[in-house]
């Protein structure tokens, strides 16, 4: 069985393609932690030619029966690694459903199987922290060839110090 796996594509665009929408999380940037619009482009892409049900409740993620419901009908869904994509989700949005587009890197929280069997693709945004990753990993070799982490517990101990040995 092959699995239908959009990973690469932004998945806004890939939502852009659909008529009906459910949004349920912050995407990408957002102008503050309770406001869960998409950085404009995203937003731009869906507005067009989509129905965006955006959810705007507090910043804690949407309760799972109250997504449940929300997801009825709609063709697509954007999800992030926090939400679980599973039979009972898939069942509560309908057999309209053709896409799953999930808002991280990875694609643990999704039945990639039971998307597969379904027939509803399934999209992430692999890539998007692989700079980051390796811009931390020689931040943290030069913290330890450089011995930041010491100096800086030194500094704030506040003692007094010469040159030499120890």
């Amino acid at each position: 069985m092959t699995h239908q796996f959009l990973g690469g594509l932004p998945v806004y665009l890939a939502l852009s393609t659909v008529a009906y929408v459910s949004i349920r999380a912050i995407v990408a940037k957002c102008t503050s932690p309770r406001n869960r619009e998409m950085v404009d482009e995203a937003m731009q892409a869906l507005t067009g030619g989509a129905r965006v049900d955006l959810y705007t409740g507090p910043p804690e993620a949407m309760p799972r029966d109250e997504f449940l419901k929300r997801a009825n009908g709609k063709d697509g869904l954007l999800t992030m690694l926090s939400e679980r994509v599973d039979a009972e989700l898939l069942d509560a949005a309908g057999p309209q459903l053709k896409i799953v587009a999930n808002h991280a890197v990875g694609y643990d929280n999704i039945d990639v199987a039971e998307c597969t069997r379904r027939g509803v693709l399934v999209a992430n945004t692999p890539d998007v922290l692989t700079e980051a990753t390796a811009d931390l990993a020689w931040a943290l070799i030069l913290a330890c060839v450089r011995r930041i982490a010491e100096g800086d517990r030194f500094l704030r101990a506040e003692k007094p110090w010469i040159w030499g040995r120890e």
